[in-house]
């Protein structure tokens, strides 16, 4: 295993020898922080080679340190190039190589700048040869552009045999890591994390988390079961409704009218009679510029 709970759960068990896994998410989001923690873990067992092409050798050893992460097992290269790349991972021969981002590589066959669709599938496919050749495994880190698409279009996923999601609310510290394509387990297994000050920590009943800001006699909300796989996380679900006081007719998608949404505005015409301790139902709301 992993040495993570809910990182084995979406793979299936567990990363299998010589197989590549795509690890995309949204810059920031904690890819670079999931893969550096699970070193700890796998460098007692085999060596690993962290290939880094967007931090410097300083860099990545504070965030080791504030991980926790510290073995003579775990071997740190910043390199751009894939040709010097697959040759350090030729001559130390490691049980594990993670690249951190294909956008940061690029080989001398291609005469395109690092990140274009060429220079990401050639290097791709070049990993994915020698983790089959080798019988490594590679992690990859892709990631997320504005669209939603890994490295532009989503050139990578057929080529890997296993896609994972790394999602999150960007004011939030919860983590979701979903697979959109598995070879070697499912597809619907659901992992949870929390981002801390010492990295990722598995949420093991995401059930108790969703439900510790509850409030008992909250109106308008109710408690459901969901099926993620071969678990059943509980959410809470809330429905408001009240009387329209405000005969004017609104156009949707029309903001009322200097920025504020609609739905934010039909929430608190809801909410404030039902919660407000007393205060009297809102009849109609101005916005007014100051």
């Amino acid at each position: 295993g992993t040495g993570l709970s809910e990182l084995d759960r979406v793979l299936g068990g567990g990363a299998v020898r010589g197989s590549l896994v795509l690890v995309s998410g949204a810059p920031g989001i904690g890819k670079s922080t999931l893969l550096l923690q699970i070193c700890a873990q796998i460098c007692r067992e085999q060596t690993i080679l962290y290939v880094s092409g967007e931090e410097s050798e300083n860099q990545l050893k504070l965030r080791a340190e504030r991980l926790g992460v510290q073995s003579d097992a775990l071997w740190l290269l910043c390199e751009t190039s894939l040709d010097e790349i697959l040759a350090a991972a030729e001559r130390m021969q490691p049980g594990l190589l993670i690249v951190d981002s294909i956008q940061t590589l690029y080989t001398e066959d291609k005469t395109s700048s690092p990140g274009s669709i060429a220079q990401v599938r050639d290097c791709t496919m070049r990993l994915m040869q020698y983790s089959k050749r080798c019988g490594v495994t590679v992690f990859v880190v892709g990631h997320i552009n504005k669209e939603g698409a890994i490295a532009g279009p989503k050139v990578l996923e057929h080529m890997v045999d296993c896609v994972l999601y790394f999602e999150g609310e960007e004011h939030t510290t919860y983590r979701l890591l979903r697979a959109a394509k598995n070879r070697f387990g499912s597809v619907n297994e659901l992992g949870v994390f929390r981002m801390t000050g010492a990295g990722m920590e598995c949420v093991d009943n995401p059930s108790q988390t969703l439900l510790s800001e509850r409030s008992a006699d909250m109106p308008g909300s109710c408690v459901l079961c969901a099926l993620e796989g071969t678990r059943r996380p509980v959410h809470v679900a809330a429905r408001h409704a009240g009387e329209d006081h405000v005969h004017q007719p609104v156009q949707p998608g029309t903001p009322l009218d200097r920025g504020l949404p609609v739905g934010f505005l039909h929430f608190v015409h809801v909410a404030v009679p039902r919660r407000g301790n007393g205060l009297s139902a809102v009849r109609r709301v101005e916005i007014q510029r100051k």
